[in-house]
């Protein structure tokens, strides 16, 4: 990864790496990424903060959950590097679903209260 980053410097591009889920690699802007994203849609969309949630299941989905711009759904199925984030960094604002994929996404989304 260093190697990777150094070449890329190297070539004058100014990248940050995300490698998750022990397979992945994500190369992007250095000032890229989906927290940022959904900082951007927030502002232009005029969406508060208490009506935006975010979901992930890996390493590459942990920059919505440090940007705190939203609650958050973990769902169960997620990566061991998002699950160690996790319990390092509690919040009251993200929910750690037992189900997994679109299952665990209801059931955060119930957590939190948007279904009656």
């Amino acid at each position: 990864m260093a190697c990777l980053e150094a070449e890329l410097k190297d070539q004058g591009l100014d990248a940050q790496l995300v490698y998750s889920s022990g397979h992945d690699l994500d190369i992007l802007p250095k000032r890229a990424n989906k927290g940022a994203a959904v900082g951007f849609l927030q502002q232009g969309f005029q969406m508060p903060r208490e009506r935006t949630v975010v979901c992930g299941d890996s390493g590459n989905d942990l920059s919505m959950f440090q940007a705190n711009h939203s609650r958050g759904i973990i769902v169960g199925n997620a990566q061991p590097e998002l699950l160690n984030w996790h319990h390092e960094n509690p919040s009251g604002d993200r929910y750690l679903a037992q189900s997994h994929c679109a299952g665990g996404i209801l059931e955060g989304l119930q957590h939190f209260g948007f279904f009656s």
